[in-house]
């Protein structure tokens, strides 16, 4: 593919992508072209080692997702987040496989974080409706009100646990995209 037919291709797959600065992107690797042209390399063979216009225009649209989710202007979108991650995933698939061992014992620790935080709140509930079933409150005041404290500290912690699982969760996830955008801008710029 010579210069002109990869420039083409590529704004074609920037506009199709929906990514922003088309121009400057073009001109970027328009500058890739003129450089490899001074080091007396063939137009083929650079459009070969940059890529596919495709690819680059989706590392692109990848990029500006990461940036509009990292905006603090608009809430945090976990849905959004593991979306572009796995765009990025995708887009440097040697990162799944170096990453599938660490990330695997990551998940299976968040997942035991929010089942921990579930079974909290599951047995406060459970004290409460026991409590009531067997009629225990009516037995003495101090058995209602250890009942009564208990649930209630159950259910304060279960809000800790939801709150501090939110906050690993998300810092978890930003890492990540964070690390595979990192790795992406270094895929792209070999």
């Amino acid at each position: 593919m010579n210069k002109n037919e990869f420039i083409l291709a590529l704004r074609s797959a920037l506009q199709k992508n929906g990514v922003k600065d088309i121009d400057d992107i073009a001109s970027d690797y328009e500058e890739h072209f003129q450089q490899a042209k001074i080091q007396g390399k063939n137009e083929d063979e650079v459009s070969r080692k940059l890529g596919t216009p495709e690819v680059i225009a989706k590392a692109y649209e990848t990029d500006s997702m990461v940036l509009q989710m990292k905006d603090t202007s608009q809430p945090f979108k976990f849905t959004f987040a593991f979306k572009v991650l796995g765009r990025l995933i995708v887009l440097a698939p040697f990162n799944f496989l170096i990453l599938l061992i660490p990330g695997s014992i990551i998940l299976a620790i968040v997942v035991i974080g929010w089942a921990l935080t579930m079974v909290t709140g599951a047995s406060a509930l459970a004290i409460v409706t026991t409590g009531l079933q067997a009629n225990l409150i009516n037995l003495s005041a101090w058995v209602g009100v250890s009942i009564f404290s208990t649930t209630l500290a159950l259910f304060g912690l279960t809000a800790i646990f939801i709150l501090g699982m939110m906050l690993i969760t998300k810092s978890i996830v930003v890492f990540a995209i964070n690390y595979l955008r990192w790795n992406l801008k270094f895929v792209l710029q070999k």
